[in-house]
């Protein structure tokens, strides 16, 4: 795992924190949007918008789990060990 997942997890932290920047500034345009008059029309795709940036709140917030996830699977002996090419260790055997 070493370099390669190193660069893999700094990628995708880098992915995470813009994605969320992103999102924070564009829902404050929206709510300064809502304050504006609107017809109905306007009205309805706003609302529609606010659903897609609900969705992508999920998929920022599942990103983030999942990140957090791969970081402490990484902390994990057996699993670094299994990763370096020897088996994970199974107790001693039945006899």
């Amino acid at each position: 795992m070493g370099e390669g997942y190193d660069r893999a997890v700094s990628a995708a932290q880098a992915a995470l924190d813009k994605a969320t920047k992103v999102h924070s500034a564009m829902m404050m345009r929206m709510d300064s949007m809502m304050k504006m008059l609107m017809s109905a029309i306007e009205k309805a795709m706003m609302h529609q918008m606010q659903e897609m940036a609900a969705m992508i709140q999920d998929l920022v917030d599942t990103n983030k789990r999942l990140l957090e996830a791969i970081k402490e699977l990484r902390k994990s002996p057996e699993l670094t060990r299994h990763a370096r090419g020897r088996p994970p260790r199974r107790g001693r055997p039945r006899l």
